[in-house]
């Protein structure tokens, strides 16, 4: 039957042909059921918190339960009253099944799964990946690697200056620009969030120093290369490259 309430009339009849007449209510309670269809995921390290929710059966105080859990082994745990809790402590898939019991001792059940990803990270300042030093009127480019969560990120970037840029894509964000004329330390902060589990994560203090590129010089002839050779004899000499901006490119000249 439905929930809602029934009505209906009985009449009895003895042997005498003498009748009575009584009408009668019957309230129906729709079936007890869990309502919570699935449960959000959530990072290593990241608070969790969820509170089921159940319809129908009698009255509104439902006692809760857990079975085939292995919550705990995840940093999690289940209360009387329907809540999931905890802070993860590995990546994994926690599943259990949620029973719930109403003033009646009707019973219902559910079968959840909480996906767990790995901790959200940023490299500390300042990464390899992320040159700390660039030149003014020279193109620069580095980059900043996310590790953990779901895969799916979004980035924030504040205080980049200096005709620097932060361009994302996926789990890498580069900087890249010209910097300007004049030498600076340009310092910024990086917030980085998985979209899938809206958990986040900022890194302050990465810092690029920009200066002025000094011009590039030789040695002077003979000082570092030896001036004659021996025929048919092996010949060993080092031209040392200083001020510029690597990466250099050489080229030969003579006979």
């Amino acid at each position: 039957l439905a929930g809602g309430s029934a009505n209906f009339t009985v009449q009895v009849t003895d042997s005498l042909s003498h009748t009575a007449t009584a009408s009668f209510t019957v309230t129906v309670y729709s079936a007890l059921t869990v309502t919570t269809p699935s449960l959000p995921a959530t990072n290593v390290g990241a608070s969790y918190s969820q509170t089921l929710a159940a319809a129908g059966g009698t009255g509104s105080n439902f006692s809760w339960t857990a079975s085939s859990s292995n919550l705990s082994t995840y940093g999690l745990s289940f209360s009387t009253t329907g809540v999931v809790s905890g802070t993860p402590t590995q990546a994994g898939t926690a599943t259990f099944t949620a029973n719930v019991t109403d003033s009646s001792s009707n019973t219902a059940q559910a079968t959840l799964s909480i996906t767990i990803y790995g901790a959200l990270s940023l490299p500390a300042p300042n990464p390899s990946s992320l040159p700390s030093t660039g030149y003014t009127s020279v193109a620069y480019t580095g980059t900043i690697n996310a590790s953990g969560g779901s895969g799916n990120y979004s980035w924030q970037v504040t205080g980049l200056s200096d005709n620097l840029s932060p361009s994302p894509a996926g789990g890498t964000l580069t900087i890249a620009g010209t910097p300007g004329a004049t030498p600076a330390t340009v310092s910024f902060n990086v917030t980085l969030t998985d979209t899938t589990t809206n958990a986040s994560v900022t890194q302050n203090g990465y810092s690029i120093a920009i200066g002025a590129a000094t011009p590039v010089t030789l040695p002077t002839p003979s000082s570092t290369v030896p001036g004659s050779a021996t025929q048919n004899q092996s010949y060993n000499g080092t031209i040392t490259v200083s001020g510029g901006v690597s990466p250099y490119t050489w080229s030969i000249n003579g006979t």
